[in-house]
């Protein structure tokens, strides 16, 4: 047997034979203790808050928290797009935003993303970095970062998302590759302030979708265009 260690996991790894000659591998990872102090091991968004604050997307608090409710701003969620998917980060001179100044630390993330299509501005030149990002907001930008084509959808999606709403393709999208839910009684929310929980569920799923080899008639689709997490 082999123990491999990797920051605060052990990673066991077992071989046995048999007389007959019969190989038998088991690997098991075993964590020291939760990371944060109001995450347990049996909430649903534990692996994944877990994993991604193993991998530096996103951060807890010094008290050693991670407030898992907490909302997530428009430029914490950039950042988090650009550490997850290792985008370069790109710096203009000149900043589209009138509200992000080329000084701001959430500058280059928010260029970045917005110039792959990821995420919008809005229509009066501002980016509103400190805006609450939104469920909907959220699946639009999975998606783009993915590669994944958006998905004209033929009835509604969710009870609170029909066919007609504005982000019905990428929403359909996502939750055709398992990376959102609904709650229990089918509702998405799509309007919703995100928490840090839901963000961190829904990113996990898309970077572990990534993982999986593509479908075969699936062709990616590029686009060409509180605390820092």
């Amino acid at each position: 047997a082999t123990i491999h260690v990797e920051g605060r996991d052990f990673n066991v790894h077992a071989t046995a034979a048999d007389p007959a000659g019969n190989v038998s591998r088991l690997e098991v990872t075993v964590q020291a203790a939760p990371r944060f102090t109001d995450v347990p091991v049996n909430s649903a968004a534990f692996p994944s808050i877990e994993e991604l604050s193993r991998r530096n997307i996103l951060a807890g608090y010094s008290d050693g928290s991670f407030r898992p409710d907490a909302r997530i701003t428009r430029a914490q969620f950039a950042k988090m797009l650009v550490v997850a998917r290792a985008w370069p980060t790109i710096k203009p001179m000149e900043g589209r935003f009138t509200d992000i100044p080329t000084t701001d630390w959430a500058y280059s993330y928010v260029e970045t993303v917005v110039a792959r299509g990821a995420m919008r501005g809005y229509g009066d030149g501002t980016f509103a970095p400190g805006a609450t990002v939104t469920r909907a907001e959220v699946a639009h930008a999975l998606v783009v970062a993915a590669g994944w084509k958006p998905q004209a959808p033929g009835r509604d999606i969710f009870l609170d998302v029909p066919r007609t709403h504005p982000e019905a393709s990428y929403i359909a999208a996502a939750r055709a590759r398992e990376v959102i839910t609904s709650d229990e009684e089918g509702y998405f929310k799509p309007s919703a302030p995100a928490g840090r929980a839901d963000v961190a569920l829904m990113l996990h799923a898309m970077l572990v979708k990534l993982k999986e080899p593509p479908a075969p008639d699936e062709v990616p689709e590029h686009a060409e265009t509180g605390p820092r997490e």
